[in-house]
């Protein structure tokens, strides 16, 4: 199985560009259903065919969101992209993949373990600067993403895998569901 959960990096004065961001929202969930009919490995295997295909396109995603910045190179108040986190299972095999500052949350128990990590300023003060995370929050520009589909030519993605074990729940968020709790 899997599960996706984009958020969304839209800056522009001038432009709406929300109709862009449906359709590419559309083609990541339409390339993403036709993965689910690919034949599965053993139970306690991830895929790696169904990871490697969903890297291929967020990449090709990223390709596509990206020259937007070329087209636009003129105008920088115009940032389209696109955060991303996702989740495939397969037995007791999980692996979440992620780009920006949506997350991957695992209830476990009582507790709840954040497994993404944020790709954002706010996170690199941090991580690199030793600094509170309230201390970093009122910092210039704390909550700039460094990561994100199509912001970039490049796109970096980070990986985790882990056993997931019964009664496991994982919950996949933007940070408008984060940032309020």
């Amino acid at each position: 199985g899997w599960l996706v959960r984009a958020g969304r990096l839209l800056r522009d004065k001038d432009l709406d560009c929300s109709s862009a961001h449906l359709i590419e929202a559309r083609r990541l969930a339409e390339t993403l259903a036709a993965l689910r009919g690919r034949p599965r490995p053993g139970l306690e295997e991830l895929d790696e065919a169904l990871l490697d295909a969903l890297r291929d396109c967020l990449h090709r995603l990223n390709r596509h969101l990206s020259l937007g910045l070329t087209l636009t190179g003129e105008t920088p108040d115009l940032l389209v992209g696109s955060t991303v986190v996702a989740l495939l299972a397969e037995g007791s095999r999980v692996a979440c993949v992620w780009a920006g500052d949506s997350r991957c949350y695992l209830l476990r128990g009582r507790q709840l373990f954040q497994l993404s990590r944020d790709h954002s300023l706010l996170q690199q003060l941090v991580e690199e600067r030793g600094m509170s995370p309230d201390e970093a929050a009122r910092q210039p520009g704390a909550h700039a993403l460094t990561r994100a589909i199509g912001a970039a030519e490049e796109l970096q993605l980070d990986i985790l895998e882990l056993e997931s074990l019964p009664g496991d729940v994982f919950l996949l968020c933007s940070d408008g569901l984060y940032q309020d709790l």
